[in-house]
């Protein structure tokens, strides 16, 4: 019962845009067909509704398509965040250092839980964990901790 929750909740935005596109697809067949009337007043408010509409129904479907990305069943799991400083020393325990508050600040900005599993000297384990249906291992698969309004390419 769970996992059908979890996918109608899943289903509903890409249900409720679908709706959004049919009535403004109506919208426009019934508009494009008073912009044919004899009234000259008339049509050109009808053109330019035509026009506002084409432009929503545009927007719409490009809305639309990453929705219609199947779901990874993974995507609603606690991400683990696993930092070790390498090779080069000191230096690279310092960069491991920063590198963990950077992703423990962006999670704390998200209001996710953290909890440590493990640490040591350059090493750095912990788990992240989103409330909300959007899952931490979704955005932090491909988030740049530098840069956190942009993301990586796969």
């Amino acid at each position: 019962m769970a996992a059908l929750g979890r996918e109608h909740r899943h289903l509903q935005p890409l249900v409720e845009m679908g709706n959004k596109l049919q009535r403004y697809e109506q919208e426009l067949a019934e508009t494009r067909e008073l912009a044919d009337s004899d009234d000259p007043e008339m049509a050109q408010e009808a053109k330019a509704e035509v026009a506002r509409l084409e432009k929503s129904i545009a927007a719409l479907l490009e809305q639309i398509k990453p929705a219609l990305v199947p779901h990874d069943p993974l995507d609603d799991r606690p991400a683990i965040v696993e930092i070790r400083g390498g090779t080069g020393g000191d230096e690279a325990a310092i960069f491991a250092a920063d590198l963990f508050r950077m992703y423990t600040r962006f999670a704390e900005g998200r209001r996710w839980r953290i909890e440590m599993i493990s640490q040591s000297d350059g090493t750095a384990c912990s788990a992240f964990q989103s409330p909300r249906a959007r899952a931490a291992f979704i955005l932090l698969q491909r988030q740049s901790p530098c840069f956190p309004r942009r993301r990586r390419s796969i």
